[in-house]
Parts: C-alpha cells; sequence; structure tokens
C-alpha cells in the first residue's frame, strides 16, 4: 500500500533536519499556516502541494535530507536587461521577452529560498496545474487546512492526492468499468485509485472525497456503459477503503503526530473511517443551483442508484462560496 510511512526514529531526525532549513522556515512555513501550501506525510518523508501540485518534497535520501523540486518548475530564467514574468520583476528591469543578443544575460536561479525564487517557482508549478477541480480542492485547503486547524476547528483537510496501489482482488470486481477511466487512473498511479482529499472532524472521524465539477459526464448516466461513472468509481473506493481500512488509520495516525510537531498543532488522533467516499460537486452558478443539482440526481438512474447519488452527493455550489456555507455543507 502506499501508506508506508519512515520509522518514527527517521521520521524524528527529517522533521529536526526540515525546521533547520531556510526554505521551509523563511517561505513554506508561513505559507502552510496561510493555508496557501498544503503539507503533506509521504512514504519518504514530506510533500509541500500547491494549487495541486508537488512544489517542494523532502525526503531522506543517501545523501541525507535534502529538498527538491520538479525541473519544469525549477527552470527559471532571468535577464537583467528584459525576462521575467512576476510584477517586482518587473520593477526592478526585467519583462516577458528577450532578443537573441539578451541571452548571453540570462541568470539561473540559484536557491530555492530566495524572495523572487520562491515565488517563481510557486508561479510555475500552478501554471501546470490549472484544472479547476484542483482549483476546488486547493481552495478547501487554503480555508480548512489541519495546519490551520484548532482544537475548535469542526473539520479539516488532512490529506489530498491520495493514491492506493493496486488492489487486483478488488479491481475483478470491477473488471466492468468503464475501461476509459481505468486507463486514466492506471497511468497516474500505476494502477490504483487516487482520491482527492480527506477531511477529519474533531472526533478524529476521516471521511473520502472525490472532487466534481457539476457538468463532468462522469456524474451523468451513460447508455454505453449502463450506469452513472460516478457511482462505480465511489464504489471501487468504498472497496478499497475497507479491506485496507486498519492500514489507513495507523498511517494517519502516524500523520497527525508528525503534523503536531513540525507546525505545534493540535490535531485529534484519528480513530474510525467514514467507509462512504463522497462526492464534492461544485462550479454550479449561484443562479437555482437546486435546479441544477436536482438535474444530476434525477437524471435516468435506476432507483438503486439515484438513492446512492443522493446518499454520496455533496454540492457547495460555486467554487466562491463563503466559508460558512461551505462549512454548513461539509460538517459530519
Amino acid at each position: 500500500m502506499s501508506f508506508k510511512r519512515l520509522p518514527d526514529t527517521q521520521m524524528d531526525i527529517l522533521i529536526l533536519e526540515l525546521q533547520r532549513q531556510p526554505l521551509f522556515k523563511e517561505r513554506l512555513d508561513q505559507d502552510c499556516k496561510k493555508g496557501e501550501v498544503f503539507p503533506a506525510i509521504r512514504k519518504e518523508g514530506v510533500v509541500f502541494y500547491y494549487r495541486g501540485g508537488a512544489l517542494f518534497k523532502f525526503e531522506k535520501r543517501r545523501e541525507g535530507c535534502v529538498f527538491s523540486t520538479n525541473l519544469k518548475y525549477a527552470s527559471v530564467l532571468r535577464s537583467k536587461k528584459d525576462g521575467s514574468a512576476t510584477k517586482s520583476d518587473r520593477k526592478r528591469g526585467y519583462s516577458d521577452y528577450v532578443t537573441e543578443e539578451d541571452i548571453k544575460d540570462l541568470e539561473p536561479i540559484t536557491n530555492f529560498y530566495g524572495k523572487e525564487e520562491y515565488k517563481r517557482i510557486k508561479e510555475n508549478c500552478g501554471n501546470y496545474f490549472s484544472k479547476k477541480e484542483r482549483a476546488g480542492v486547493a481552495k478547501l485547503c487554503r480555508e480548512f487546512s489541519c495546519v490551520r486547524a484548532t482544537a475548535r476547528t469542526d473539520i479539516s483537510v488532512l490529506d489530498i492526492e491520495i493514491a492506493f496501489e493496486i488492489d487486483k482482488d478488488i479491481d475483478k470486481e470491477f473488471k466492468d468499468i468503464d475501461k476509459e477511466s481505468i486507463a486514466g487512473e492506471t497511468r497516474r498511479t500505476k494502477g490504483g485509485p487516487r482520491i482527492d482529499f480527506v477531511l477529519m472532524n474533531k472526533k478524529g472521524v476521516l471521511r473520502f472525497f472525490e472532487a466534481k465539477l457539476y457538468y463532468n459526464p462522469e456524474l451523468s448516466y451513460t447508455s454505453r456503459l449502463g450506469y452513472c461513472p460516478l457511482l462505480k468509481q465511489l464504489d471501487r473506493y468504498d472497496e478499497y477503503i475497507k479491506k485496507h481500512k486498519s492500514i489507513i488509520i495507523e498511517a494517519y495516525k502516524k500523520d497527525v503526530k508528525n503534523i503536531n510537531k513540525i507546525f505545534k498543532t493540535s490535531l485529534p488522533e484519528p480513530k474510525e473511517i467514514d467507509p462512504k467516499v463522497r462526492a464534492l460537486v461544485f462550479g454550479i452558478g449561484k443562479e437555482e443551483p437546486k435546479i441544477e443539482e436536482e438535474k444530476i440526481l434525477n437524471g435516468q438512474h435506476s432507483e438503486r442508484d439515484r438513492s446512492f447519488l443522493r446518499d454520496r452527493f455533496c454540492n457547495i455550489g460555486s467554487i466562491n462560496t463563503k466559508k460558512g456555507d461551505v462549512l454548513e455543507k461539509l460538517r459530519f
């Protein structure tokens, strides 16, 4: 399973090293506490997400604990005469274009933690992940990040981009699921499902969510398939969580312990998992959202599927819905 974690002693060392790093102390710690960057504990260390992309990873390697980022995010060049994309760079005499003559003046970045260097890496990361589902989850992270949680916080986002390793025994039961959906998932996660995010309430109960835009065709009955693809997707996720429940809870207990150490938070210990994966649906405009919701829920579904969809459907309306209104929909 992808819920493997470093042994406690190794993780303690990694956390101490992380807290000494200029990139963490001067940039990431602040952005995590603002909800702009989201930290997630992974097999080899900590991943810092920004707008759905893995902005930085801090991992244990042979040479020690180090930060890394994707080459495409760090491919930042600036010209003293012309080139850069940020407003602050333009004030310093840069712009978006360089001539062939200017190439000799291009400057690569030399570190991750400088104010301008960090800003440009974030900018590049954000530009690569523009899907509206990711933008919706990123907004939830800003509002409800576990790093911002207090003892009185009703819900918090505990993790995002939760990838499972493939379980062939489970997937035998779903051999008739839409092959196009499975193929896309296989390419991204080596076969296992990837669930968008998990919330935890103040009682330590976990609830998993799949994020969808309301006009996503997977929410509608498909005559070619004879079912609504979202229902099969959630059914499959349910089975993965049911089978690996104890492993998931133990992994998140460790994650909460380590998040509390890193950010001096006081998150409760995870105790239970809601067995039903929900669909968080957004993108419905302010005008008549209930009518749009009813179109999706009524559709051409069978009675069983219609009941299932109503039970799992969580419509928060527009991506810009007020925090208080979103909380009312998500609280459990």
